[in-house]
């Protein structure tokens, strides 16, 4: 995926229990090769972005309800908006993705720089 600080090796599997149990299936294994370079929610976005790339039309997200919200997606709701969903539908590179959180991270480093303690 060309993410610094992490490398992604193809796993196949069978799992024992649950929908898939006893079916071959194919995955991967997350190795951080660098914590200083690590990214983990670009990391974890880059991946459910191939996810819904090479299979489109069966991935699929959870529907609502979700805890206590019975009308927005489940997804929208951890990501604070629907801009992310969106983005990964319309397969938005992972650096154009993550670039749109800037402004945000900047608001939020500003607003918690007063209760940092070190």
């Amino acid at each position: 995926m060309g993410l610094s600080g992490v490398h992604f090796r193809e796993a196949g599997f069978e799992p024992t229990f649950q929908k898939h149990a006893n079916e071959p299936c194919q995955g991967c294994q997350i190795h951080v090769t660098s914590r200083w370079d690590f990214e983990p929610v670009k990391a974890g976005v880059a991946v459910m972005r191939a996810c819904h790339g090479l299979a489109p039309d069966q991935f699929k997200w959870r529907e609502p309800p979700y805890e206590y919200e019975h009308d927005k997606m489940p997804i929208d709701i951890l990501a604070g908006s629907t801009q992310l969903r969106e983005q990964i539908e319309q397969q938005v590179p992972i650096e154009d993705i993550a670039a749109s959180w800037r402004s945000g991270i900047g608001t939020f480093e500003e607003i918690r720089k007063p209760h940092l303690l070190y």
